[in-house]
């Protein structure tokens, strides 16, 4: 006779365990869309009543909130226009394979509720420009952000007015989790940042398949590195199969969607309670890294999670040992964050980045024209003025 594997309750000793099961039932039930019966034997529950009682727990603790927001309902963001002579110019001069350039008002100066209108309207745009090109059987990879969220809520809305005609799509969460800070006021909670596992499951309702949610925290707590991992534990890719089986769409993505961003005070990686749990085996790297460029001009931007040194144009220029000094201590960051390699985002058929915002140029354009990175985005959403700023940049320094 098999042993059945024990079922789990509620009453878990380890609260941090019981908030991590409260969130997976609570994204399951309200981003998925999946049935409380099918919740509870994916994450081995008694039955739909205890799944009942997380999703109480959830909202008794804060992890999930319900906020009605009327103004939103009444001016909805419409799908941009889109500037096709932009369009053009950024495939031709940074060689990208398509380009989706959004007719979106900027600020100059950062403001948390104008980036997030931004990022809807990208979101609206690149959910427009993939939905006709995604093929039944694609293995689409995703990352965290804001920009990512916003594509993959907008392609879900999408999905309830028809349903998506592919078939047999795969979604994978390409980064560990960074778990919600317990944060205050509604408008902060509104403003969170998504993280991996929030925006596959989210794209996942778009298709009507189960997400692989990677579950685990963005940095190893128990030391081991990406690089280390030589089988994936359900939905892990490690780096054997990276390199065994590239191409074979039931473990390695052949389509991802990814975010570039800047390491400023808004940024989850310098949130203090993340510095203290998920992000505590390189906290005191961080840490340095950040006192390393302070004074320098330059800025440490991220893609797919993965770190890379960003140098300002007019700025101070750094001493080849301070670079190689800067880099080698971002390649040991690097080194411990569960997301793919910049090696492995390269061998991604399609990689589209969805990024905008004047905090953002260079970073986009780093991201874009750095040896290390240049050949990771394949395609690229972003808003006119970001793109007149890549295109004016490259077209004055010489193609």
């Amino acid at each position: 006779m098999v042993n059945q594997p024990r079922r789990r309750s509620l009453l878990v000793s380890d609260e941090r365990e019981k908030n991590e099961l409260a969130a997976q039932v609570s994204e399951l039930c309200y981003i998925a869309g999946q049935k409380k019966g099918e919740i509870a034997k994916l994450l081995n529950l008694a039955d739909y009543r205890a799944v009942n009682r997380y999703l109480e727990y959830a909202k008794h603790t804060g992890i999930v909130t319900i906020s009605i927001d009327p103004l939103a309902a009444q001016t909805p963001i419409s799908r941009p226009r889109r500037d096709e002579e932009l369009e053009y110019e950024l495939r031709t001069l940074f060689g990208l394979d398509g380009a989706v350039v959004g007719n979106v008002k900027t600020k100059k100066d950062y403001d948390i509720d104008e980036d997030d209108k931004l990022h809807r309207a990208l979101g609206k745009l690149l959910s427009g420009y993939l939905q006709p090109i995604v093929r039944s059987g694609d293995h689409i990879g995703i990352c965290g952000g804001r920009g990512t969220w916003h594509f993959a809520e907008s392609l879900r809305l999408a999905s309830r007015r028809a349903p998506l005609p592919q078939e047999g799509i795969t979604i994978t969460a390409l980064a560990g989790r960074v778990y919600p800070a317990n944060l205050g006021d509604a408008r902060e909670r509104i403003y969170r940042f998504f993280d991996a596992d929030d925006v596959a499951a989210t794209l996942s309702a778009a298709f009507r398949v189960e997400p692989r949610l990677l579950s685990i925290p963005v940095v190893s707590l128990a030391g081991w590195t990406s690089r280390q991992v030589k089988f994936a534990a359900e939905t892990l890719i490690s780096a054997y199969e990276w390199e065994k089986r590239e191409g074979d769409r039931t473990i390695v993505p052949n389509l991802a969607v990814i975010g570039v961003g800047v390491l400023t005070q808004h940024h989850r990686f310098l949130d203090e309670k993340v510095l203290e749990y998920e992000l505590a085996p390189i906290r005191d790297r961080l840490a340095k890294l950040r006192e390393i460029i302070e004074g320098t001009g330059c800025e440490i931007g991220d893609i797919g999670y993965k770190l890379f040194l960003i140098e300002r144009p007019g700025g101070e220029r750094l001493s080849e040992s301070q670079r190689e000094g800067i880099e080698r201590l971002i390649d040991e960051i690097n080194n411990q964050i569960m997301a793919p390699t910049l090696r492995q985002l390269r061998m991604i058929a399609r990689v589209v980045a969805i990024a905008g915002g004047k905090h953002k140029y260079n970073a986009i354009w780093t991201a874009l024209t750095h040896p290390r990175l240049r050949g990771i985005i394949k395609e690229l959403c972003t808003d006119r003025d970001t793109a007149r700023f890549l295109v004016g940049r490259k077209t004055k320094e010489g193609r």
